[in-house]
């Protein structure tokens, strides 16, 4: 076990990660990349614990659409993923629909989100979105931080929390705004991320 990814798939699930770049909509065949390139990770096969419909869904079409749309029958999970070339750990990146792609560097938030939970305790939540207007010709990341209660939203903190993240990424990585937020609204749905 190594910190920051998984042991490994579970019994039974074929674990694959396909390019997540590929273009062409709906249906289109899946292309695996090498261990070490993120990208979208499939079961390209049955797996014991698949669900095989949703309650009231009588043709089938949300369960289609929920996981069998985007590759030619092969479960898409929904996850931004790579596997490590050495360790063969399955690490998260953050989900699929939530990659980030400014000046064609893609990566998920939750690599930003590392980068803030192990180095700055003052911060109690974060998150990290792109925006795109339809006249903007790239992508602007933007970064929003929850203070703990009684911590300081300040210049030094966005600036050291810029540099951890160009050091620990890249300088691509790096978002190009950083706010303070009073709060980050969140549902059942979320998946905790240990603050």
């Amino acid at each position: 076990m190594y910190v920051g990814g998984t042991q490994g798939p579970s019994l039974g699930t074929p674990v694959a990660v396909y390019d997540s770049l590929i273009e062409g909509g709906k249906g289109i065949a899946g292309a695996p990349v090498e261990d070490g390139t993120p990208g979208e990770l499939v079961a390209p096969a049955a797996f014991p614990n698949m669900p095989v419909y949703f309650w009231n869904d009588e043709d089938g079409g949300r369960y289609f659409s929920a996981y069998f749309e985007k590759y030619d029958n092969v479960w898409t999970h929904g996850d931004f993923v790579m596997i490590h070339p050495v360790t063969k750990a399955l690490i998260f990146l953050g989900r699929a629909d939530g990659v980030l792609n400014p000046s064609g560097v893609r990566f998920g938030s939750a690599e930003i989100y590392s980068v803030i939970e192990g180095g700055f305790p003052q911060i109690s939540d974060s998150i990290c979105v792109g925006q795109r207007r339809p006249s903007d010709s790239d992508e602007t990341v933007i970064l929003f931080l929850l203070m703990k209660p009684g911590e300081k939203f300040t210049t030094k903190l966005v600036n050291d929390v810029k540099a951890a993240i160009r050091k620990e990424l890249s300088a691509r990585h790096v978002p190009k705004y950083v706010f303070e937020t009073p709060e980050i609204p969140v549902s059942d749905a979320v998946v905790f991320r240990g603050n």
